[in-house]
């Protein structure tokens, strides 16, 4: 059975309980195991579970775990510059980025439309009005991903990195959603 959609939204749930038996013909024991539970939710809100645990290291907290997997989705984007500021049911207000660039954005998305509106609100290279527009469109087999993107630089930095998105652009922002998608 295939079944397609796309990824509305995500949870994960950490666990920690006792174990005190032996695991498997290893011999190992393990005092507590650290389990987390990853829920990717789709717009028919379908379910998909996944785990990952830990027996001898403890995870971190929960906002952790939650930062190192939206980094692990979004491979441009250092942990170092990610913080999720708040998140509603159809926006996240999120600073995102690497040594090179970072931004806040606010995120807004309509699922009845499949528009999602990124819009900058703050940079190190990026002026107001700078944003991004998704337009997501179901095709046979997945989804077409539509982008149009806007950069007004703010510094000379963001002036000249604005000037090389015209050449380079389409092939940078289309493998990073190639990356991005490809958990989806």
């Amino acid at each position: 059975m295939s079944v397609s959609g796309l990824i509305e939204g995500f949870r994960l749930t950490r666990m920690q309980f006792a174990r005190d038996r032996i695991i498997g013909d290893s011999q190992v024991r393990a005092d507590e195991a650290q389990v987390v539970a990853i829920e990717l939710i789709d717009a028919a809100g379908r379910v998909g579970l996944g785990f990952a645990q830990s027996l001898f290291l403890p995870l971190p907290d929960p906002e952790e775990i939650e930062r190192i997997f939206r980094a692990e989705a979004w491979p441009g984007v250092d942990l170092e510059h990610l913080v999720v500021h708040e998140t509603g049911a159809d926006f996240a207000e999120v600073t995102e980025g690497n040594a090179t660039t970072w931004e806040r954005e606010r995120y807004e998305w309509d699922s009845a439309s499949g528009t999602v509106t990124a819009k900058t609100l703050d940079s190190n290279v990026w002026a107001e009005g700078s944003r991004w527009d998704y337009r997501i469109t179901p095709v046979e087999g997945g989804s077409l991903v539509g982008v149009r993107l806007e950069r007004h630089g703010k510094n000379v930095k963001g002036k000249l990195i604005g000037a090389l998105l015209p050449v380079v652009g389409k092939k940078v922002v289309t493998a990073s959603l190639a990356s991005a998608l490809k958990l989806a």
